[in-house]
């Protein structure tokens, strides 16, 4: 491994840093930025490596920013300089958002994730970002070998007057990671890369694969540490979803009644059954007056059809994976056989952990960090594996039917007239 300083107003001028310092771990991760810490003896006070400025290396693509120095003397004209930051990613909390964006679906409840994400991308980075916000030779790379698309209910966020999705002002990061992790091809969540290419910087979408050559066993001799837990404490059977109408302002103003309407996920026997409150009253009642008697017919006669169950059947698919119950696994890997790391698997790929006992379903298990360490205790890689048997739900090809009043019924959209 060849450690090196790139300046950051020009990629090509760079110089290796050698190999004697003190100590460097090196952690990449799919969801979320990277980070560094490299520490060395100098001889001087002053950093030797700019604040803004970049580490790269010659086996991965990953890019680190210089965005600490933290300089201690620790002897006579002797010096131990340590160096923090987080990865080239982090590059998205550079800008602010500073108007509100939303997002319109289709009838499916859908939105063209991965084109939102370069128009988020190049309206404060790229070529339509002002002048004073562009970076240089920006550019932006869909992945086109999975789905452009995502489910809005994905996003995680609410829906605002039922139908579309309203992002604040925010660093860009935030709508720009939330619209990425929406996007599931495979059920997994895509990520992103940015990385300094061509005397610029390029973003990449990134999407799981799955590596069937691995597989996690303590059969195989590469899987030790075992923990597991199993959980039914968020399991739900139904949803009893719960407005007001006429809330107006908080006053009782039209016909002051409360409402509640059964949505089942599960049918499940009594002693099985769970239930949970969803108050959806913003749906159903998006507006605000003062005065009920200063409206018109038509306006009174709005705000009173928001008492019909209108929503679209896709508001309620957020809910099944985060009411199923969930097996979690972790432990240590050993050893990936003769597969190496970066060339044979790299960060959020997928491969199988196996369970010892009989009839035992094989768990998804996915790289999602690892770090990397040099130190005088020599050279380490411990990888984090994210481990869930919950039901996988809104991958391509696979959807989850809500019923009303009985299993099977699928709630189809009731549009307002």
């Amino acid at each position: 491994m060849h450690l090196f300083y790139v300046n950051r107003n020009d990629f090509e001028n760079r110089r290796e840093i050698p190999n004697t310092f003190l100590s460097l771990n090196w952690t990449e991760r799919a969801y979320d930025y990277g980070q560094f810490e490299l520490q060395v003896y100098s001889g001087s006070s002053y950093p030797e490596y700019g604040l803004g400025n970049f580490l790269t290396r010659d086996d991965t693509e990953y890019v680190m920013v210089i965005e600490t120095a933290d300089i201690k003397q620790i002897d006579n004209k002797v010096y131990l300089h340590k160096y923090t930051g987080r990865s080239l990613e982090s590059l998205y909390e550079w800008r602010v958002q500073i108007h509100r964006s939303w997002i319109i679906p289709d009838d499916k409840g859908r939105f063209d994730a991965q084109w939102w994400a370069e128009a988020i991308a190049h309206r404060h980075f790229g070529k339509d970002a002002e002048p004073n916000r562009q970076l240089p030779n920006f550019n932006f790379h869909r992945n086109d070998s999975v789905s452009q698309l995502a489910y809005v209910n994905d996003t995680g966020n609410k829906l605002q007057d039922g139908k579309w999705i309203i992002y604040d002002r925010n660093p860009t990061s935030v709508m720009f990671k939330n619209v990425i992790s929406a996007c599931k091809p495979n059920g997994y969540s895509m990520f992103y890369r940015v990385k300094l290419q061509y005397g610029g910087y390029h973003t990449y979408l990134m999407a799981p694969h799955l590596i069937e050559t691995i597989t996690l066993s303590e059969a195989n001799d590469n899987f030790s540490d075992f923990d597991s837990i199993q959980s039914i404490v968020d399991k739900k059977s139904a949803i009893y979803e719960i407005w007001d109408s006429g809330d107006v302002d908080m006053k009782w103003i039209a016909d002051g009644s409360t409402h509640a309407r059964e949505h089942t996920l599960r049918s499940e026997k009594p002693v099985d059954r769970r239930e949970v409150l969803w108050d959806n009253t913003q749906v159903h009642k998006p507006y605000s007056v003062k005065d009920w008697n200063a409206l018109t017919k038509a306006q009174k006669d709005h705000i009173n059809s928001l008492n019909q169950i209108w929503y679209p059947f896709w508001v309620l698919d957020a809910m099944f994976p985060k009411y199923s119950p969930i097996e979690m696994v972790s432990g240590k890997i050993d050893n990936f056989s003769n597969i190496q790391f970066r060339t044979g698997f790299d960060i959020g790929d997928i491969f199988y952990y196996v369970p010892t006992g009989r009839n035992v379903k094989p768990i998804e298990a996915q790289l999602t960090e690892m770090t990397e360490s040099w130190s005088n205790d020599g050279f380490s890689q411990v990888p984090t594996i994210s481990m869930t048997s919950r039901e996988k739900w809104n991958g391509d090809g696979f959807r989850i039917n809500f019923a009303r009043k009985a299993p099977g019924e699928v709630i189809e959209p009731l549009e307002r007239s």
